[in-house]
């Protein structure tokens, strides 16, 4: 059974490797408008371009002083 969600995430993950970050956000925010995209389709796509945050890295900024 064809499946409209499966369908549009494939061809998002595809998108992906090709297209700019913007062009993949507003054609899921298309799809997610008309609910065929769930909240944790949205949070996957996210994760994709979620830049990768080390928690172990506590350095603190340095004050400059002049």
């Amino acid at each position: 059974m064809f499946s409209m969600n499966k369908f549009v995430m494939r061809t998002i993950r595809q998108m992906m490797k090709y297209e700019s970050e913007y062009k993949v956000r507003r054609y899921a925010l298309t799809w997610y408008e008309k609910e065929v995209l769930t909240d944790e389709d949205m949070l996957e796509i996210e994760s994709f371009y979620a830049p990768m945050i080390d928690e172990s890295d506590t350095t603190e900024p340095v004050e400059e002083t002049v």
